[in-house]
């Protein structure tokens, strides 16, 4: 399973010298904790990754015997990875992976128990570096943001702005008549349209939660978000952020990640960061409220690796693919339909308007397998048609032309006899036996 290769940024590679120094390994390892940010794990903790990637190669190759270790040995690492599921466990091998293949320098590190201490130091600096991505991205998106929430920026800005000239966004979030719709869960989305004023003192308060199991309306298309939202379809319209009616974001990242097509995880990164800049929190952090961004995060991923409606996730990724690379398969001309579907990307955990898309969309899945017969099965039903009309022909045929009868029995025995047309002729050999008989049973001739 391969997904798409993300090397280093192009503006941090020297020209290697005999010796390299620790600057330029820094530098790889820095490019490696920004694309990870990024394009697979926005909430990554490298030396967490590092120490649960080693216990499962660990556990992997002493069960296959390739691993010799003392009983103590193995009792421990077993006892470290017990707390943790299966899923969470694929997730970390997936991640792990992906970290080697962004930063092939970290297995010498590894390897060597005496480079212990320069792998601790380099860890905490891609900590550093992953926590830095995730507030710098979003205060880039700060002088933007306003283009990006105004319904048509063109030609009607938001009526009330959301940079004010001050550092405070107390005003935003919830408290901002435009950006409380976008922020409401899309199951109360009808009823926030009916009355804005009491629906956001009922958001601010708590009465109606904001959970990341609850997406909300600015991930559905319409002016406002969520305008076209059914219930009974829900997933006919989660593209204002995630597809269709977005806007086009600047290639810069792109080009410094090496990305050749859009994948799940980049989707749900601008997701993240478009919901942290509309709210009212000043200080990036994995929780806003009662709204977890991890959760949030790894909700979408789950519902777009593990959507049984694979045409709608194969064309909301072309969609993007499009919109960024101007070609529905990226750069690289091929959409990897195994890594978007794998399940060691994710994992599940109960959710409330979410459960109901996941279901809608394993029916709409289901329907459209169900609603095309296969070409086969059609051909057989024709051919069923073809041979009844046949026999009623037959037996309508009057006793004194039963010659008939026999002469089409005796040609047909022929073809069968050469090979060809084999099942449908012995279909239509048998109808037109049945019709001598039943001819000759009627006139008493048997």
């Amino acid at each position: 399973m391969q997904h798409q290769s993300l090397h280093y940024f192009s503006s941090y590679r020297k020209v290697k010298t005999s010796k390299d120094t620790d600057e330029d390994l820094d530098n790889e390892y820095f490019a490696a904790a920004h694309a990870m940010t990024c394009c697979y794990d926005l909430f990554c903790k490298v030396e967490k990754l590092i120490k649960i990637g080693c216990l499962l190669q660990q556990d992997k190759a002493a069960d296959k015997g390739d691993l010799e270790e003392d009983e103590d040995d193995k009792v421990s690492h077993k006892k470290r990875l017990e707390g943790l599921s299966t899923h969470v466990c694929d997730c970390y091998k997936w991640n792990y992976q992906q970290l080697l293949q962004l930063a092939p320098g970290l297995r010498a590190l590894i390897n060597n128990k005496s480079k212990s201490k320069q792998l601790a130091r380099i860890a905490q600096k891609m900590n550093g570096i992953i926590s830095a991505t995730q507030s710098d991205d979003s205060t880039r998106l700060k002088s933007q943001i306003s283009h990006y929430a105004a319904p048509l920026p063109a030609k009607e800005p938001l009526s009330l702005p959301v940079n004010n000239g001050t550092s405070s966004r107390s005003h935003l979030g919830v408290n901002h008549p435009v950006l409380a719709s976008f922020l409401c869960p899309i199951t109360a989305v009808k009823e926030y349209h009916q009355d804005p004023a009491e629906m956001r003192k009922k958001l601010a308060s708590g009465q109606i939660l904001m959970s990341a199991a609850n997406f909300p309306a600015y991930l559905w298309e319409g002016i406002p978000p969520g305008e076209k939202y059914d219930e009974d379809s829900m997933t006919d319209g989660p593209s204002t952020a995630l597809g269709k009616d977005s806007h086009a974001t600047q290639s810069c990242n792109m080009s410094l990640h090496d990305m050749t097509m859009v994948q799940p995880e980049h989707i749900t990164y601008a997701c993240i960061q478009a919901h942290f800049r509309i709210s009212s929190k000043n200080k990036w952090a994995k929780v806003n409220g009662k709204f977890s961004y991890q959760e949030f995060y790894q909700n979408i991923i789950n519902f777009l690796c593990e959507c049984e409606d694979k045409d709608w996730v194969d064309g909301l990724l072309k969609w993007w693919n499009r919109k960024l690379f101007k070609t529905e398969n990226g750069q690289e001309g091929v959409v990897d339909k195994a890594s978007i579907n794998d399940s060691s990307r994710s994992f599940s955990a109960p959710m409330d308007s979410l459960a109901k898309m996941r279901a809608q969309m394993s029916a709409h899945a289901s329907a459209a397998k169900s609603s095309a017969l296969p070409p086969l099965v059609l051909v057989l039903v024709i051919i069923l048609i073809l041979l009844l009309a046949i026999l009623i022909i037959l037996m309508s045929i009057p006793l004194h032309l039963t010659s008939i009868h026999l002469c089409l029995v005796d040609g047909l025995l022929l073809l069968r006899m050469a090979g060809t047309l084999l099942l449908p002729l012995d279909v239509l050999f048998l109808l037109a036996s049945m019709s001598v008989l039943v001819q000759f049973h009627l006139n008493g001739l048997l």
